[in-house]
């Protein structure tokens, strides 16, 4: 970097409160790996999630501006592999939205809302993000994501799906991954995180 590019980036540093303005958002991240079984009751989604800002005494009571919630197998029949039925993703959606319901917007004061900004599917790989609704106008460039890292590398039971977009002026993305399992894997997962 030349001298005068150090001096105006130490002079925008220093004038940095004149056109910046931080704000705290919440985010709520889970992870499920579901082993191809049906979606559950809505209890204990809505334990999870509620579970999530009861453990952390600073965020008591806070209602996430971003949720993303991530699954993985829930759908590792061979037929997952060749047709794109959509009725296990949409079951997962449907658990995941009345549960956002029950502990986020229903009863709360301030009328607060979630949209699903994206889902993203890889056979049984599946990502959902959410945000607040009065965020959404400022939710931009989303788009997402697949890589299969499973047989020969192209089969989609392994791999990882994401989301990004500009929150605000913040780049955000997230990777919802399922890994090869057992402990002589190590080596695979490593390269499947390089390669995701």
């Amino acid at each position: 970097m030349s001298n005068s590019s150090n001096r105006l980036e130490l002079r925008l540093k220093e004038r940095e409160d004149e056109y910046t303005r931080y704000e705290q958002f919440y985010v709520l991240v889970g992870t499920f790996n579901v082993n191809n079984k049906s979606t559950p009751p809505n209890i204990l989604l809505e334990q999870w999630f509620s579970q999530a800002t009861e453990n952390r005494e600073s965020e008591k009571n806070k209602i996430p501006d971003i949720i993303a919630v991530g699954f993985q197998e829930i759908d590792t029949s061979g037929g997952a592999y060749i047709y794109d039925d959509k009725k296990k993703e949409d079951d997962w959606e449907r658990i995941v939205r009345k549960t956002i319901a029950a502990c986020y917007e229903e009863n709360n004061t301030e009328n607060i809302q979630f949209t699903l900004l994206n889902r993203i599917k890889l056979v049984g790989i599946l990502l959902f993000v959410y945000v607040r609704s009065t965020h959404l106008a400022r939710c931009t460039l989303v788009s997402n994501s697949t890589v299969p890292t499973g047989f020969m590398g192209i089969a989609g039971n392994k791999g990882g799906v994401g989301v990004r977009f500009r929150f605000y002026e913040t780049d955000i993305c997230f990777v919802n991954s399922h890994f090869a399992s057992g402990d002589g894997q190590k080596e695979r997962r490593n390269e499947d995180y390089l390669t995701i």
